[in-house]
């Protein structure tokens, strides 16, 4: 893939994900093993201008559940390895409150969503939609400016949460300004 190809793949995905409906208060969380699609994702919700933070991909059920509330995710970024461990997060009624929270869920290696989290009573009326699906009907456009959300409030608007490894206690999240970026 050429860096021509790469940047017009995450324009064409920032404008789809701004067509589905995100706004500039959500907040990311990527949960994948690094690929192509999951480095065109996260630079596509860096042209958004949302914040964004990531989680280990070997992190289980606890982990995404503590992420997901430290850090108020609204869009959850997976692929099809994952769906394992959102699936057992979901049954745990400890961890249903902030599975709930999540209002889009984008997995990035499969042509259709999960059947396993489409079904599922609380994911069933979120917005489940994959990443080709994105580049399909985001196919030759373009954001027109970047980021596509301004930085209006440089104490407020983050570009990155990074939470510290925990190894002397529970992980802490310094927040990172976007004025950093």
């Amino acid at each position: 893939m050429t860096y021509k190809e790469f940047y017009q793949k995450v324009q064409e995905l920032a404008y789809s994900l701004l067509q589905k409906g995100v706004k500039k208060s959500d907040v990311f969380l990527f949960f994948a093993d690094n690929s192509i699609d999951h480095a065109v994702a996260i630079f596509a919700a860096i042209f958004i201008g949302v914040t964004v933070t990531l989680l280990q991909p070997a992190s289980g059920p606890f982990e995404l559940y503590d992420r997901i509330q430290k850090a108020n995710i609204t869009v959850l970024v997976y692929d099809c390895k994952k769906v394992d461990v959102i699936r057992k997060a979901l049954e745990d009624e400890h961890f249903q409150k902030s599975i709930a929270q999540l209002n889009v869920f984008l997995q990035l290696d499969s042509p259709v969503p999960s059947e396993l989290l489409k079904k599922h009573s609380i994911t069933c009326t979120k917005s489940l939609i994959t990443f080709s699906e994105l580049i399909v009907n985001g196919k030759g456009k373009q954001l027109e400016r970047i980021p596509h959300f301004l930085v209006d409030d440089l104490q407020n608007d983050h570009f990155l949460i990074l939470f510290t490894s925990g190894s002397s206690g529970p992980p802490k999240q310094p927040f990172t300004q976007i004025t950093h970026f």
